[in-house]
């Protein structure tokens, strides 16, 4: 009976389980069908493993055995076997015992060679057996290069999980006596524990400072932004993607996203230059000394980096300066010319990028090599300079980049400014920004750096982290309100810069760095945005460590759970830590410009009149816009769809200097008032026209003119719809006090909903107020503004008007001949052909496994072509030649 009545009570509690619901408590990820993507990730892994040393994996070594020069159908471009032939046979491979540099030219042709071979296998398997051989025998530095680069490209790695430059060569970004001390605990050497490292149980903790202790100067106050690990690796990997002039044609626009990169790099720099109290930096003058420096670097070989341990006299060092003084005496020339034969700003970027940056005897190549070297050293050695590891460590660097991105763009104002048709939103206008409190602080990071450190015949079981302070930002988020009289999309860009005097933002424009840039679709009327910078997407957060990936990679297997998949871009930009500068106890005075900007062209049919058109807006396309080109105050903020605001950054926890060097210097938050605010612009006697001329503003080579790159921003046509149901008005002072707003609720009409009111307010005392309570004379009481906004409309019949658009894709291109460089030289008429660009290899065969991002070729070095026309230009001057500065 006891056991018919246990049988009637197990089923009755089976019967009951099944009507239970099961309530998740944490949020669940997405599963993918990975079963061959966790494959790929585990074989990957094998080979970052210990990378400087040969590896002892069965699974390595055996695909490296496999490896044959053989079967060159197994590869897309048979012709990078042939290379890989030529190389072995003739010099040989770089020693795994060398230093590697991508400023040595013969390296630099090496790397590109083993990179071609695992770019174009045609495979997985092919590609994973010429890894495994080029792990096994070619140089750690320079196979760390082509393995990164090989990611980027292939498509069958797009979602592979990067692994963080700093686990891997934890010596380019850590002090020499951490990486010693490192080094110590896993071997049998004897160590006594200090203060700076911690026993965790099965794991030591070093605790890793930055070389201001050791240096007390002005550019040690910067030490924590400049040899930030995360901004070091970023650095890294964008100057990897623009090594080899991925480029299809020159209308490519590889150029316009090399030159806004350096300028935001710039303005980031200042920026944080003038959180901490200092003045604005000067760029590089090749008549003064430049400074000793110790970057405190160690190479695997126990060699240290090179150090100016004396002050560099460069009016002394007459070797290759007076042809860099060359350069920049005619550079303007140069551009002119281009200008002159029909070359548009796109192209004559990519050439000015050639010349300074990316040709194998650039200017910035010839630079770092008498910058970095040490005056008492007779024998040339590395230094952080010839690292693109560690380049942003050394002060020194941030001076000749600002001496290119000034160079360049004083060369660039032979170009007009945009036209009010290409800055202008009819329609559309921005009522107010708002947002909340930001806070900044310094949180601690650990990393792994065991596997970098030990050696084949340790055993050790614990690990070795390393510590580090380092800044972080609380989440944030910017709300627009932004008022339509259509339903049409728009481009909104976010710029952050510091606080100026009326009359100097434009000159200053440059040091202003873009903080987000996204698409939205506007309805008729009130558009309330609110954007986190959580959802920032050209910004990327930590890296994923190698110890975790390995877990991850073992609960995929036992389908416990999913292996983290993201895009290889998502992964490699600006760290989101650093969006905002280091605040202040009493609150760091900064702006926010935003800048809302259509997506179709405007056309002006009339002085006074501005209609849409289906054309797409091409200007947008430009990273820098609407900054690049020259403009003034008056054009700018006369425009309804530009507006600035004031903020506030505090800073949270004993590291918060907002001060001089000597400490002594602290903000005045009420000492400039926010004059650009829209509010306030009616109380201030601002005359039509700005203080400051077109032609002023080009004389004023003294202005900085830099902005940081975060990135690269391209625009992205895919966001997410705004919700159309939250309530607004149930968040109390969210947008601020309900008189701030420039409409209130008993000034709408019936018949005029959706269309905003603005009270009495004008740009710069306009002594014509607007009348935006009347639907029929809107905008007409000034010639500036278009009387033709009832084009706009709706009626009964069209309630959605939709606005066709072009896609940057179907916009014509100019493609120029191959040799039009040539053709120039020769006074030969330069034929402009309008051809469809296509992805190809390098032999004209489409191949979607090596395109990738448009970086899809490796080009030979184009020194035939621009640099024979730079010599052209150059012919009545004498100057050294490159050939002889590389003897």
């Amino acid at each position: 009976m006891r056991e018919v009545t246990l049988v009637l009570l197990v089923f009755s509690i089976a019967g009951i389980s099944g009507f239970l619901i099961k309530i998740p408590t944490k949020s669940i990820q997405p599963k993918h069908d990975v079963s061959g993507y966790i494959h790929i990730q585990k074989l990957m892994l094998l080979l970052f493993d210990n990378i400087c040393e040969e590896s002892s994996d069965p699974i390595i070594m055996r695909f490296a055995q496999e490896f044959t020069l053989d079967k060159p159908e197994d590869y897309t471009d048979s012709n990078v076997i042939a290379d890989l032939q030529n190389l072995q046979s003739g010099n040989g491979l770089l020693s795994k015992n060398e230093i590697f540099s991508e400023y040595n030219i013969e390296h630099r042709n090496e790397l590109k060679i083993i990179y071609a071979v695992m770019l174009h296998a045609k495979n997985f398997d092919t590609f994973f057996k010429t890894a495994a051989w080029a792990r096994q025998n070619t140089n750690c530095g320079l196979f760390i290069d082509a393995i990164y680069l090989t990611i980027f490209t292939r498509h069958d790695l797009s979602n592979l999980s990067i692994t963080a430059p700093y686990e891997l060569l934890p010596n380019y970004f850590i002090r020499k006596d951490i990486i010693i001390k490192a080094s110590s605990l896993l071997t049998d050497e004897d160590f006594t524990l200090t203060e700076d490292v911690k026993d965790e149980g099965n794991a030591y903790i070093l605790d890793a400072n930055y070389t201001a202790d050791i240096n007390d100067d002005e550019d040690s106050k910067l030490a924590y932004f400049r040899e930030d690990i995360a901004l070091n690796s970023f650095y890294f990997f964008d100057k990897l993607k623009t090594m080899f002039l991925f480029k299809s044609n020159e209308d490519n626009t590889y150029g316009d996203y090399m030159y806004q990169s350096m300028k935001q790099l710039v303005a980031r720099y200042d920026l944080e230059r003038y959180a901490n109290g200092l003045p604005e930096l000067k760029s590089l003058n090749w008549n003064s000394a430049v400074d000793t420096y110790d970057p405190m670097l160690i190479y695997s070989t126990g060699d240290d980096f090179a150090h100016r341990t004396l002050p560099i006299d460069l009016p002394s060092v007459s070797e290759g300066i007076e042809f860099l003084q060359n350069i920049e005496a005619n550079i303007k020339n140069v551009v002119t010319h281009l200008k002159q034969t029909g070359y548009n700003k796109t192209q004559i970027i990519n050439h000015l990028m050639e010349i300074f940056v990316t040709g194998e005897k650039s200017y910035e190549t010839l630079a770092r090599q008498r910058l970095g070297y040490d005056v008492t050293n007779n024998i040339r050695q590395y230094s952080v300079l010839d690292h693109f590891l560690s380049s942003l460590r050394d002060p020194v660097f941030w001076k000749l980049n600002k001496k290119i991105v000034e160079l360049i763009d004083n060369s660039l104002k032979v170009f007009p400014s945009y036209s009010r048709n290409e800055v202008y939103f009819p329609g559309v206008e921005i009522l107010n920004i708002e947002t909340k409190k930001m806070i900044t602080l310094f949180d601690d990071y650990q990393f792994d750096v065991t596997d970098s450190l030990k050696s084949k015949t340790n055993n050790k079981t614990f690990q070795v982290k390393i510590n580090q302070q380092r800044l972080n930002h609380k989440p944030f988020v910017i709300k627009l309100n932004i008022s339509s009289l259509e339903a049409q999309k728009g481009l909104v860009k976010i710029y952050l810069g510091p606080k100026m005097l009326p009359g100097e933002f434009i000159i200053n424009k440059n040091r202003f760095v873009l903080l987000d840039c996204y698409d939205v679709n506007l309805k008729k009327g009130i558009n309330l945005l609110s954007r986190s910078s959580k959802e920032i997407k050209s910004f990327s957060g930590d890296f994923v460590s190698i110890r975790f990936l390995r877990k991850s990679i073992e609960d995929a297997e036992f389908g416990l759970d999913a292996i983290p998949m993201k895009a290889v871009g998502l992964q490699i930009g600006y760290p989101d830590r650093l969006i905002l500068p280091k605040g202040s106890s009493n609150g760091l005075p900064l702006q926010i410009f935003a800048f809302i900007a259509p997506l179709t062209k405007v056309t002006s049919s009339s002085s006074s009149s501005y209609t849409m058109n289906n054309e797409f807006n091409t200007a947008i396309l430009s990273p820098g816009y609407p900054f690049d080109l020259a403009t003034d105050d008056y054009q700018l903020f006369s425009l309804p769809n530009a507006m600035t605001k004031e903020i506030i950054i505090s800073h949270k926890g004993s590291n918060e200097n907002y001060d001089s060097i000597n400490g002594n210097k602290k903000w005045d938050n009420n000492k400039y008032s926010n004059y650009y605010s829209k509010k306030d612009l009616e109380d201030r006697e601002y005359k039509e026209k700005s203080k400051y001329e077109y032609d002023d503003v080009n004389k004023l080579d003294n202005i900085e003119s830099n902005t940081h790159s975060m990135l690269k921003l391209q625009p992205d046509f895919t966001k997410r719809k705004q919700p159309q149901s939250t309530d607004y008005s149930s968040k109390r002072d969210q947008y601020g006090q309900r008189i701030d707003y420039s409409y209130s609720r008993d000034k709408f009409n019936p018949e005029n909903k959706g269309i905003s009111m603005k009270n009495n307010q004008s740009i710069y005392n306009k002594k014509n107020i607007f009348d935006y309570r009347s639907k029929k004379n809107l905008y007409d009481k000034d010639v500036r503004f278009p009387k033709t906004y009832t084009n706009y409309e709706s009626n009964e019949n069209e309630e959605n008007k939709s606005i066709s658009e072009t896609t940057a894709k179907n916009i014509p291109t100019i493609v120029l001949n191959k040799d039009i460089i040539e053709d120039i030289t020769d006074n030969k008429d330069v034929i402009l052909e309008d051809k469809d660009i296509t992805s190809t290899n390098s032999k004209g065969i489409k191949d979607d496994i090596t395109s990738k991002d448009s970086l899809t070729h490796i080009e030979e070095s184009p020194q035939n072509s621009v640099w024979k026309f730079f010599y052209y230009i150059l012919h009545s001057f004498d100057f050294i030649h490159p050939e002889k500065i590389y003897e």
